[in-house]
């Protein structure tokens, strides 16, 4: 059986708050589990664009600056039945993002409501981004540890 690869590209918001600390936009599920914006880019598509316009369906944000990719990991979704190149990027909003909180659910797309996370969070993040998550993929969003 030959099983198609499917490029899927996902974008971390990024802002800082007024006391210094870092969050990210994700979406919390039906099943209140935390995931990023983005997904399948389209045959021919190139991975930018793909994510531009995902990111445009899901949250409604069009104008941004990619900040710098953090990485690509491949594997394999046993729930859907696919293998996933997965292309994740560190974005920002060249607007103010709304203030989005878990409690108020100001802005809901496809089911799933837009929130900041922070840092205390990650553990309520699906699977599939839970273990990138950490100070050394995403140095930006993990205070700095003085010694």
């Amino acid at each position: 059986m030959n099983m198609e690869t499917f490029r899927k590209a996902y974008g971390y918001f990024i802002r800082n708050t007024a006391q210094g600390s870092a969050q990210l936009l994700v979406f919390t599920t039906p099943d209140s589990l935390l995931r990023f914006p983005g997904g399948t880019v389209e045959d021919g598509e190139d991975l930018l664009e793909g994510l531009k316009r995902e990111l445009r369906e899901e949250t409604g944000i069009s104008d941004f600056k990619v900040l710098h990719k953090l990485g690509v990991h491949a594997y394999y979704k046993p729930d859907v039945h696919k293998y996933v190149d997965r292309h994740d990027y560190l974005l920002q909003a060249t607007m103010p993002l709304p203030d989005y909180h878990a409690k108020r659910r100001q802005r809901q797309r496809h089911g799933l409501c837009l929130r900041w996370m922070n840092g205390e969070e990650t553990n309520q993040l699906d699977w599939e981004f839970k273990e990138y998550l950490t100070a050394e993929y995403i140095p930006e969003f993990f205070p700095a540890r003085g010694d």
